[in-house]
């Protein structure tokens, strides 16, 4: 019990003040403060009970490392804050809670087995009393899992993979490692630096052997050797990337790799002592019976090989996602390709400084060379010592150039994940089909877009539109078909993806969505407001509407009106002049133009789009709006604004006049609804209408994640403007309805903000990222207060007076109003 207050030194200290201060306060929170002491002595106690218990057993078997274990001097709360962590696990959700035990557990095991310091057992010991009462300490409903067992099933065995390629690296770093499979770091050691005197007598006895050439080596080890030894470590946890996504390729790949590591770990010791001489009796291993001999060499070998062996073999149905035809093929050529140029790097330098060799190269003994230059340093040595550098420029070709090699490997292998099935014109047709018939949402007709895939149901009847960027299925609004089969359309589409290996993520989802996901225990956020006209209310009276009403008169005044054209079939000169207005805006940004759910000039040449201008007497465009149908039932009910710009120079208040006189005919023409869109990172709180409950219930049901999307906003709205768009929408009184970003795993939300972005911008550099960033610092570095307004990204090119509406000679003259919080003059985008 002593040990629990009082620690051996400093170190230990620290590490007990950082984890109460971090996973004690986690721990309190879903303990209460009572189960945590509880738990936190409770664990304690047992971890050490469980270890004094564990040596008589292990004594048996491994009575150095017991020895080792037992000799430890411990004190201090970590353990027990650990074990009452494994047992606060039982508080959290299903996939976290799997996650976290499972992560925890293998992570305490692997130092245990490797390393094998009492600490790392006693860590094992607290894990596992820790699960035991946390059943007894937490009692929760069962919740779904959003995540099937399949999906949980390739993640742990991902884990064990990534475990034995992890545990000889760490071995290989601890001082003096006392575990049973301690001695499988040679695979990613020699690489310490050697006794000098040991190097000496190893190559006065034999100047050309194996173990004079690893020690010569070995005694000033560069970093390019150092990089090279880890790479059993490297292609395993390569393979156990590919394994979490259920890959086949990667599980041949971890087969073979775990049965070569293995037989190469049998071989090369036995070869190494055999050639080594007196170097083995650093071993201590000369003096063991053959027996003992096979017991220390061989079973640390057999024992992870069969172990995880048996596990990949036992699921192997689990990796059944395959690649498309061709694609092992071009990624053969690529590291040919690279294995090709590589060969002829090592060949041309090594011959241009050939006095650097400790005996003069010819062009068929570097090439022979050259292969073990891409094997770990000390299989490299052991078969060719003399082929050693002993200039600088040798040294370097000598320790990179299988870093270099494997390096282009790994990106190849990283960037060359296919992306999934292109489109077909008959899929797009098929889907259109099934959009006019059955309805779907307002953003719906996004998904006919070009690039984007189609995923149909098992009926027929209903369609996701995705895309596939970084291992993530990002789909454009809901499911699209009978309103009866969305909840099942959404499981099938989830078990899809994790056939293929792909996270499934909602963008840009309705409410009803969300409450259908969030009941199978999906996670969402809230990411954006849409802003929705009902457009048998439309009239732009009262007080509230005089902005819009001034727009309209100032147009009359001026000469302005605006005409519904066909762009197809428009005059040339019309034509011409909207794509000049297109250039001129996109010339001025700092990134490319945004694509994804943001229409361009492209998206015009649509026989199902409208097209609306602001021309002057003399015929000149102005300004330029597209709408894209909103179907239900078999007709078009309502639109939704897409592609919206207006010339630097041209009239001021170009948008509101097309957005208001597009309502207005609109509701003349029967359409029941308009929307504007969504303003992305921005709501409006506390607002009245329709949209004020929704608006409070976001705010309410605030979380971590909400509050980083607000800074997110923040900090991005003097470049893009999302909240000045929104006050600007909000000015036409819309309906305000929440827009969510739906996710199955949570672990998955980085490659999902990383998927995000690349559809958005797919073409943005790394210089444009990081003008990007410098801008971003810079707005952020002055006080809010002082700095003038800013202009979102689609009205940058504008005066930043383009919207003001403060004419004196307006026929209805503003009057300030202190409880209206949505009608805000502020500059606007000019693209919803």
């Amino acid at each position: 019990m002593a040990s629990f207050l009082w620690s051996t030194n400093l170190v230990g200290y620290v590490w007990g003040t950082i984890a109460l201060l971090t996973l004690g306060v986690f721990v309190e929170q879903r303990l209460g403060t009572a189960r945590y002491a509880l738990a936190l002595v409770a664990t304690h106690v047992l971890a050490g009970a469980t270890l004094a218990a564990s040596s008589l057993v292990l004594g048996w078997l491994e009575p150095s490392w017991t020895h080792a274990f037992l000799a430890i001097h411990y004190g201090g709360p970590t353990v027990g804050v650990i074990g009452s962590t494994l047992a606060a696990s039982a508080a959290l959700p299903v996939l976290w809670r799997r996650r976290l035990r499972a992560g925890a557990l293998t992570l305490f095991v692997t130092m245990a087995l490797f390393d094998g310091g009492g600490a790392a057992v006693l860590l094992v010991a607290a894990s596992v009393a820790g699960l035991l009462l946390g059943r007894r300490l937490v009692r929760v409903a069962a919740r779904p899992s959003p995540v099937s067992s399949v999906h949980e099933a390739r993640v742990l065995t991902s884990v064990i993979v990534a475990a034995t390629a992890v545990g000889p690296l760490l071995a290989t770093v601890t001082p003096h490692p006392t575990g049973p499979f301690a001695v499988l770091g040679y695979l990613v050691a020699d690489v310490h630096g050697s006794a000098p005197r040991a190097v000496r007598e190893l190559c006065t006895e034999g100047p050309t052997s194996a173990a004079c050439a690893i020690g010569r080596l070995n005694l000033h080890p560069g970093i390019g050797v150092t990089l090279m030894a880890c790479l059993p470590t490297l292609l395993l946890l390569l393979a156990a990337a590919g394994l979490r996504r259920g890959n086949r390729g990667a599980w041949v790949a971890a087969l073979a790799l775990e049965g070569v590591l293995a037989a190469v770990a049998v071989a090369d010791y036995f070869l190494t002592i055999a050639d080594a001489g007196s170097a083995v009796a650093t071993l201590s291993l000369t003096d063991q019976q053959p027996a003992l001999l096979l017991t220390h060499l061989v079973l640390p070998c057999v024992v992870p090989l069969t172990a995880v062996v048996g596990v990949l073999l036992f699921g192997r149905d689990l990796f059944t996602v395959g690649s498309p035809v061709g694609h092992y093929r071009r990624l053969g050529l690529r590291v040919a390709a690279l294995l090709t140029v590589s060969a002829a790097v090592y060949v041309a330098v090594g011959l241009g400084v050939g006095g650097q060799w400790a005996t003069g190269p010819t062009a068929w003994s570097l090439l022979t060379d050259f292969p073990l230059r891409l094997a770990p340093a000390g299989v490299a040595l052991g078969a060719l010592p003399e082929r050693l550098p002993t200039g600088p420029v040798a040294h370097v070709l000598f320790d990179w150039i299988g870093v270099v090699f494997w390096a282009g490997v790994c990106v190849l292998v990283s960037r060359g994940r296919p992306a999934g099935p292109a489109q077909t014109g008959s899929q797009n047709s098929a889907a259109q089909a099934i959009l006019v018939e059955h309805g779907g949402p307002t953003l719906a007709w996004m998904g006919l877009w070009r690039d984007n895939q189609y995923w149909f149901s098992s009926t027929g009847t209903t369609y996701i539109a995705y895309r596939v960027i970084q291992g993530v299925a990002l789909t454009i609004s809901d499911p699209v078909g009978p309103a009866a089969e969305r909840a099942a359309a959404v499981m099938e589409f989830a078990r899809y993806c994790e056939s293929t290996g792909i996270a499934p993520c909602f963008y840009s989802a309705t409410a009803d969505l969300e409450e259908i996901c969030g009941s199978a225990g999906w996670g969402s956020v809230q990411i954006a407001q849409e802003t929705v006209l009902p457009l048998g209310s439309v009239a732009f009276t009262g007080k509230r509407f005089q902005d819009v009403r001034t727009a309209l008169n100032r147009a009359r005044r001026e000469g302005m009106r605006t005409e519904w054209i066909d762009y197809r079939n428009a005059p040339i000169s019309i034509v011409l002049q909207i794509q000049a207005i297109s250039e001129e805006w996109v010339a001025q940004q700092q990134l490319p133009e945004m694509g994804f759910t943001l229409g361009g000039v492209d998206q015009l040449n649509d026989p199902h789009v409208r097209c609306s201008v602001v021309v002057d007497a003399a015929g000149s465009v102005h300004a330029v709006a597209s709408w894209l149908p909103i179907y239900a039932a078999g007709a078009v009910t309502g639109w939704t604004i897409d592609f919206m710009r207006r010339r630097t120079d041209g009239f001021r208040h170009g948008t509101e006049l097309l957005i208001a006189q597009a309502a207005l005919d609109f509701r003349a023409e029967g359409y029941s609804v308009l929307s504007l869109s969504g303003a992305p990172l921005a709501r409006i709180e506390g607002t009245s209408g329709p949209g004020g409950a929704d608006a409070a219930a976001a705010a309410a049901r605030s979380d971590p994640l909400d509050r980083l999307l607000d800074l997110v906003g923040t900090r991005l709205e003097p470049v893009y403007g999302f909240r000045s768009l929104m006050r600007f929408k909000a000015k036409f009184q819309p309906e305000l309805r929440p827009l969510y970003l739906i996710y199955a795993d949570a672990a998955a939300l980085p490659a999902i903000g990383r998927a995000v972005a690349r559809a958005y911008v797919p073409d943005a550099s790394l210089g444009m990222l990081l003008r990007l960033f410098n801008r971003l610092m810079l707005s952020s570095a002055h006080d809010a207060k002082v700095c003038p307004p800013v202009l979102p990204a689609e009205a940058s090119s504008m005066p930043r007076d383009a919207f003001a509406l403060d004419d004196p000679d307006a026929a209805d003259a503003r009057v300030p109003d202190p409880t209206d919080h949505t009608t805000v003059r502020t500059p606007t985008a000019t693209r919803s």
